[in-house]
């Protein structure tokens, strides 16, 4: 039985989040994906402290999403992280800083588990590492690292090792996560989206062993791909995810949908429904509604995706 679920911006004030999560609740929804960024965590704490508790007292599963973290997972993209520590920021192969941190450094995975273990003792079901990407970083941390495996510098590097060595970097990181979170709490779900042009990453992903969900999010209208793009993506994440013994977790567009294209919310949605993955979500809640990522007629992509959730459940 498919579990549906929707992105969600959130709020620290608990009337709105009791109003919000009732709303997603109605719309056919069974989880919440509650994305939490780092200033949630210094300042904005009563989105991590209550959305977890009302989710359930309304009968959702919440999921939390360090969003954009460190400046290097997808999303929005703010780091006091990055501020206090520039030590953790990648570094190009001229020598100059990048402003997003580096998988490969130690700070930035102690300080993301930090995060995790605080959200973690508010009864999150789940954490959710949003589209870990491969990067072109030279940082010390990755010097050190792909001499140690290589045996030479990373300034050498053939253009094979050095996509290996980042290849490698991100389903390390993952894997790292992921082992970190079930020490936490064996209970606790972990899960991913790996985006499709990072194809080649989804085998090391999906093998991960204390990876529970395995995903990917196929925005055809983003990507200029026709619309059975979505069907043909869920297939081979379904099919993947069943080799591997994983459960499959794919993504619907509901964020920056063009006027006139919101009816194909609703048929993708029941497209990748069609391929039977376990769980499908949604980004975003109101269709981005007021925020950078909100869709032209962000009502109507929100009407035709609550739609497309509630035929679903009807099919059930």
């Amino acid at each position: 039985m498919i579990r549906l679920g929707v992105a969600y911006y959130g709020s620290y004030m608990p009337w709105h989040l009791k109003t919000d999560l009732e709303d997603i609740y109605d719309s056919g929804c069974d989880d919440v994906l509650v994305t939490l960024q780092e200033n949630d965590f210094t300042v904005f704490r009563g989105k991590v402290q209550l959305t977890a508790r009302m989710a359930h007292e309304i009968g959702l599963k919440a999921v939390a999403n360090l969003w954009g973290y460190a400046c290097m997972l997808g999303g929005g993209r703010v780091s006091k992280l990055l501020t206090d520590n520039t030590e953790t920021w990648q570094v190009n192969g001229e020598g100059k800083r990048v402003g997003m941190g580096c998988m490969n450094n130690p700070t930035v995975l102690s300080t993301m588990m930090d995060m995790v273990r605080d959200a973690a003792s508010y009864e999150f079901d789940g954490f959710f590492i949003d589209e870990p990407t491969r990067a072109d970083c030279f940082c010390q941390r990755c010097q050190e690292k792909f001499k140690s495996i290589y045996g030479s510098s990373i300034f050498q590097g053939e253009p094979t090792e050095l996509n290996e060595f980042r290849s490698k970097s991100v389903v390390e990181f993952l894997e790292e996560v992921c082992d970190r979170v079930k020490d936490i709490d064996p209970k606790i779900e972990t899960s991913t989206c790996i985006m499709p042009k990072d194809e080649s990453l989804w085998e090391g992903a999906v093998g991960i062993r204390n990876l529970d969900y395995f995903g990917t999010d196929p925005y055809w209208l983003l990507m200029a791909r026709p619309i059975m793009y979505v069907a043909e993506s869920t297939r081979t994440v379904v099919e993947l995810c069943r080799r591997h013994g994983k459960k499959s977790l794919m993504w619907v567009l509901c964020w920056k949908v063009p006027k006139g294209k919101e009816d194909e919310v609703y048929e993708a949605a029941l497209l990748c429904a069609e391929e039977k993955p376990d769980v499908m979500y949604a980004w975003s809640y109101r269709g981005g509604l007021g925020t950078y990522e909100e869709s032209d007629d962000a009502e109507k992509a929100w009407t035709r995706l609550v739609s497309a959730y509630r035929e679903i459940k009807r099919g059930k």
